[in-house]
Formats: structure tokens, C-alpha cells, sequence
């Protein structure tokens, strides 16, 4: 099966809304990067607005790619009709910035200071957490907190502000009861100079078939309010270059620790569940790791007999909307998210040249949970 990525790059030609958390009742917080469900929901809207025979009327929420022929179809948007069902979106976060992992800790008094990464030192401490000591920062010996969001090598960052609204009331020509809402809307540009913010994510495409998916200068709406102007963006779709494989990374790693094992690091939350997953709480740590190989092994093909020796992670439950319905499942949903890392080694059963090409594979194609997908980042710098 061929494995293509491509990249995704948006350009945001107006203030965009994805949401966030609700903060109040009537205050809704954005988001300063576009998740693979919504990025998603804006290609297929697209396609189908490309479609003539095809009505959008009465999907203001949900937009899917039917039976439709390619005849009617705008030329640039066959492939994508065609293959759509193999595609995989990654989120698209700011200027293409990684998460930062749990392991990353920063100057809890300078943000200036150099980040300090204690993948490997909580990595050889596993078996006794209790011989780990706290780190301090290299600069100045003060304590260190974990860093959050988007690793944003280059300064520049989604600038947000608030707006609030309301209706009028046709007869009184005044505020109407309980209409006043306030909104927090992402800024295109990310200074006073009107430097475009870009928005950049990945697209996984597993198939037989080659094809191009390739665009330049379309425009497609991305979140929420988007027939009164927002989320207008332009996106741009090219072939992304292979990656160099981090075999250098690697040997340094394990250098580090002794030992044959590769860390693991996913750059876009992904859906985590697995058949059998049964949910357990307060189980041995080995139970938590034989959770992660099942989940590897049904989502990126984990080769049998290796072993996931340790996890930094962050978990978020939330409820999702069933496919084909308006309606949110009953049960939560459980999704790793961006930045989380997960240590593997080959075992006793499984060999050195099976684990390499296993991590071949993910270098090149990432991991895919249904219709979504994540890069990952083998041997990240520690």
C-alpha cells in the first residue's frame, strides 16, 4: 500500500472562530489552531460546494462526501472526491509548531531561560520514582514548571480578541433579552505589519492508487460562523518532502540510556481506543502498557513482540458526535493528545530489523484513528 503525505498550508483572509471551551453561559472561548475533525469538515464542504447537483441547504453542521458522481464536479476536486475515504487530516497548528511534550519544563521565573527536557532522566528512573530529585534551571538553579502549547521557535504567535454582540429587538429598537453573547475571534495576522498568520497541517493518504492532491489559490471556511465571514482562508496543498530518517537521533538516544528502546512522540491528538480496552482504574503500570502496545498494534501495525517500556502522556475525555446524527454519544471518549510520548524497544521476540522497519513506516505515514491521523516525531531532541 503507498503511503503519501502532503501539506496543508491555511492563510487566514479573515478572523476565524474554532471552538473552544464554552466559558460561561454566553462566552466562547477560540482556539488558536484548526483540529483534524473541523479541517476535515471544511474539505468536504468545499468538495461538495464544487459538486453543482449537489445542495448544501440544511447542513449548516455536518457536511459528508455521499454517493455523488464526478460529473458536475470542479476538475481541481475529482481526486479529493475520489479518495477521500483514505485521506487522514492532522490538526493545523500555528507556523507548523510541535506541542510540547510533558517532559518539557521551562523557567518557572524566565521564560527566557533554555527549556529543559527530562525525557531521559525520568526515562531511567522509571523503575524507582523515588530516586528522582527535582530539576532546576540550568541558568539561574530556580524551579522549573512544564511548558504548554505550541514549541513557537520563531516568536510569532495567533493573536486573539474579544467581541460582543447582541440583537435588536424589532419593536422596542432596543437590546433583546438574553440575546447578548461574547465571543473571542483568532486574528489573521500576527503583528501591526499584517504578517499573515499560517496555519500548517499534514494530510496522510493511504492507497493503491497515485493521484495528485495538490491545490494553489482555493479557498475554503474553516469553524464556526462562517456565512457571516468568517473563517476564510486560503489553502495551499503540496507534496511534502521525504523527512531524512533519524537514525543519528536514535544512536544517540540510546547512548543515553543503555539500552535498545526508541522514543515515540505524536504531534496531533488522536482517538484512543482499542477492542478489549476495558477502562481499569488504580491497575499495575504493566496493565497501562500493554494498553499502549494494543492500541499501537490496531492503529499502526506494532510488531508483535516488541514492548512499550514508558509513557509521558496527557489524556482529555470528551463527549463526540455520532456519525450521521446530531446527537453526542452517551459514553466519553478518551484522546491522547499532542505532545504525548511513548518509549517502545524491540523485546526478545521481535527483531532489530522487523522494529526498524516498523519505525520506517511511522516516520513516513504517522499513525491514522479512523479519518484522523498524527505525524510523529521518532527520537525527539532531548
Amino acid at each position: 500500500m503507498n503511503r503519501q503525505r502532503y501539506t496543508i498550508t491555511l492563510t487566514p483572509l479573515a478572523p476565524f472562530h474554532v471552538g473552544a471551551h464554552q466559558v460561561t453561559l454566553n462566552h466562547f472561548d477560540t482556539l488558536d489552531f484548526v483540529p483534524a475533525p473541523v479541517l476535515q469538515a471544511a474539505f468536504a464542504r468545499r468538495i461538495l460546494e464544487s459538486h453543482g447537483a449537489y445542495d448544501l441547504s440544511g447542513r449548516e453542521r455536518h457536511y459528508y462526501v455521499e454517493d455523488i458522481s464526478e460529473e458536475g464536479c470542479e476538475p481541481q476536486w475529482i481526486p479529493w472526491l475520489k479518495s477521500f475515504s483514505n485521506l487522514s487530516f492532522t490538526a493545523a497548528t500555528p507556523f507548523g509548531a510541535e506541542c510540547f511534550s510533558p517532559t518539557e519544563l521551562g523557567c518557572k521565573y524566565d521564560s527566557s531561560h533554555p527549556i529543559v527536557n527530562s525525557l531521559v532522566y525520568q526515562y531511567r528512573s522509571r523503575s524507582d520514582f523515588r530516586q528522582m530529585r527535582e530539576v532546576s534551571c540550568a541558568e539561574c538553579g530556580e524551579r522549573l514548571e512544564r511548558k504548554n502549547g505550541w514549541n513557537l521557535t520563531s516568536g510569532k504567535a495567533v493573536q486573539r480578541r474579544t467581541v460582543s454582540r447582541t440583537s435588536i429587538d424589532a419593536k422596542r429598537h432596543s437590546s433583546a433579552d438574553r440575546q447578548l453573547f461574547t465571543m473571542q475571534l483568532a486574528e489573521p495576522f500576527v503583528n501591526s505589519q499584517r504578517e499573515p498568520v499560517k496555519l500548517i497541517g499534514d494530510l496522510l493518504v493511504q492507497g493503491d492508487e497515485e493521484m495528485s492532491l495538490e491545490l494553489t489559490d482555493e479557498v475554503i471556511r474553516v469553524g464556526k460562523h462562517i456565512t457571516v465571514g468568517l473563517g476564510k482562508m486560503r489553502v495551499e496543498v503540496k507534496k511534502a518532502p521525504p523527512k531524512p530518517f533519524p537514525q543519528e537521533q536514535i544512536a544517540k538516544w540510546r547512548a543515553a540510556v543503555g539500552d535498545r528502546s526508541v522514543p515515540v512522540k505524536l504531534n496531533s491528538q488522536l482517538l484512543f481506543a482499542f477492542p478489549g480496552d476495558g477502562g481499569e482504574a488504580h491497575a499495575e503500570l504493566s496493565y497501562y502498557h500493554e494498553m499502549y502496545e494494543n492500541w499501537l498494534r490496531c492503529t499502526a501495525g506494532f510488531p508483535d513482540g516488541a514492548r512499550v517500556v514508558f509513557v509521558s502522556a496527557q489524556h482529555e475525555l470528551k463527549r463526540i458526535f455520532q456519525s450521521g446524527t446530531f446527537a453526542k454519544q452517551e459514553q466519553l471518549s478518551r484522546f491522547l493528545q499532542a505532545g504525548s510520548l511513548i518509549v517502545v524497544e524491540p523485546g526478545d521476540a521481535c527483531s532489530e530489523e522487523q522494529f526498524f522497519n516498523w519505525l520506517h513506516g511511522l516516520h513516513i505515514g504517522g499513525i491514522r484513528t479512523e479519518s484522523y491521523g498524527s505525524t510523529v516525531t521518532i527520537a525527539p531532541h532531548f
